[in-house]
């Protein structure tokens, strides 16, 4: 099954919210190679390159408790990617996703109340436009970072990450 995925700049984005109501949050999550999204267990996406982040909008009474990625990386360089953004604010707010990782998923691993308390932090592995992944995503993120669980990362691995959601209104 595949999901449809919005490939947008947050500016352009923003830039549509005065025509259309726009939602008022979303989701941006990308990982080299590949990755699978959750949102409170619900399986929201892939990304199958990259390059092509998915974007999750989030509707003003969704409040989404947990993000979970698996993340798969099939050759050198490895890294996982993902923000909130409040789209109706001016500019756009980017909430960092403070990832949990693990390289065993553990039963319910996708669920808001799974205790994740033996995950941990990943390796900061460059800040967000810098080598090797540049700007070549195009998510326009300027406080985020690409992180992976270990150095090096080895071909082939996937590992598996969850970031929390507070739920509180936009910083």
């Amino acid at each position: 099954m595949r999901f449809p995925r919005t490939v947008t700049t947050a500016a352009s984005l923003i830039a549509s919210l005065a025509c259309t109501g726009g939602p008022d949050r979303e989701i941006v999550v990308t990982a080299d190679n590949q990755a699978k999204v959750w949102i409170d267990e619900a399986l929201r996406g892939e990304v199958l390159d990259w390059r092509q982040p998915l974007r999750i909008e989030l509707a003003a009474d969704e409040m989404p408790k947990v993000v979970a990625v698996e993340a798969h990386n099939i050759d050198s360089a490895a890294g996982l990617i993902g923000a909130m953004l409040y789209l109706k604010k001016d500019p756009a707010v980017e909430q960092p996703a403070n990832w949990l990782c693990s390289r065993e998923p553990a039963n319910g691993w996708q669920r808001p109340d799974f205790d994740d308390s033996g995950w941990q932090a990943p390796l900061v592995k460059a800040a967000y436009g810098a080598a090797p992944w540049a700007d070549t995503a195009k998510l326009g993120l300027k406080l985020t970072n690409w992180v992976w669980p270990s150095e090096p990362a080895g071909v082939g691995e996937t590992t598996y990450c969850r970031a929390r959601i507070d739920g509180k209104p936009a910083p």
